[in-house]
């Protein structure tokens, strides 16, 4: 089992997978017998550590990689227990991500809020912006993305594709379309800085967060999410 497979079992588990490629390791689950049963003693070897005492077993892992010069016993060995040490190292290893991933998790959870479009007018005239904005205020985000996808090239245009993919949790295409209201640089740039450093914690990239809450911390000319910003800068 390589480390590949170990961490796409980890990203489905933590629910980080786009929804079609959901949907494939879903199906893959049906259709492909070994995948099936490696994914299952994937689980079986997660659970069988999580339950045991889970503080000490980290703080064994941070010693075997802070110990440079591990010195090797010169003696045979049967092939498998090799194979068998190898499997659980990485276990090891994609666990102590799980549990990184499941802090990011939580504070993701408690910081990020949908953003509510309450600009758009109810009247009889409706821009082609307003029609596509009504379906997201409907939560009918895949209507949005579809509408929004036909609209000129703007700001607002990709800031509520980021939003729509947001809270379909297609973390990926929502990083995309708020990357590319910075490119523009007209609207929503504040917004936007906010909603990728809350993508960004989703994915555990805390380089990227850690720049982004600076920058809305050294924001001379607005106090958008200042206080939010300050307080998770201190928790990660």
């Amino acid at each position: 089992m390589d480390q590949n497979k170990l961490e796409l079992f980890e990203k489905y588990l933590l629910m980080k997978l786009a929804e079609s490629d959901q949907l494939l390791f879903e199906e893959r689950l049906k259709t492909d017998t070994v995948f099936s049963q490696e994914y299952e003693s994937f689980i079986a070897v997660r659970d069988s550590l999580i339950h045991s005492n889970n503080e000490r077993l980290k703080n064994k892992i941070k010693i075997v990689l802070q110990e440079d010069n591990l010195q090797v016993v010169h003696r045979k060995v049967p092939k498998i227990y090799y194979v068998a040490a190898s499997v659980l190292l990485i276990c090891m290893f994609s666990l102590y991500s799980y549990w990184d991933y499941s802090k990011s998790d939580s504070l993701y959870s408690e910081y990020f809020s949908p953003y509510s479009e309450t600009s758009s007018v109810l009247g009889s005239q409706k821009s082609p912006l307003d029609i596509c904005l009504n379906e997201y205020n409907k939560e009918a985000y895949k209507k949005s993305i579809e509408c929004l996808t036909k609209l000129p090239v703007n700001s607002d245009k990709y800031f509520y594709l980021g939003m729509s993919y947001t809270n379909l949790d297609d973390t990926d295409q929502a990083i995309k379309a708020l990357i590319k209201v910075e490119e523009l640089a007209s609207s929503f740039l504040e917004e936007s800085n906010w909603y990728l450093t809350s993508l960004y914690l989703k994915q555990d990239d805390l380089s990227h967060v850690k720049k982004r809450l600076n920058t809305i911390l050294n924001n001379p000319n607005s106090n958008y999410k200042k206080t939010s910003a300050k307080k998770l800068l201190l928790e990660i």
